[in-house]
């Protein structure tokens, strides 16, 4: 892996939290997950879904973040 690519995982993760936040009444903040962090509970709104798979509303969602470094 390189600094740039796990920067860029980094935003990309934390970008989707702020949106799934937002979309589900969390709160509107500028969320920066780093390793050995957690964040949650994050509660599902419940929404109609046609053809699909219904997400269940009722089970809070924790999101946390490690990272291991190779040593070999």
């Amino acid at each position: 892996t390189s600094d740039a690519k796990l920067r860029a995982n980094a935003d990309a993760l934390n970008s989707f939290l702020r949106l799934f936040q937002s979309v589900n009444g969390g709160l509107d903040e500028d969320v920066q997950l780093r390793p050995g962090e957690m964040i949650g509970p994050i509660s599902i709104v419940e929404r109609p879904v046609t053809g699909g798979v219904k997400m269940p509303s009722k089970i809070p969602l924790f999101v946390g973040k490690i990272r291991t470094d190779r040593l070999a």
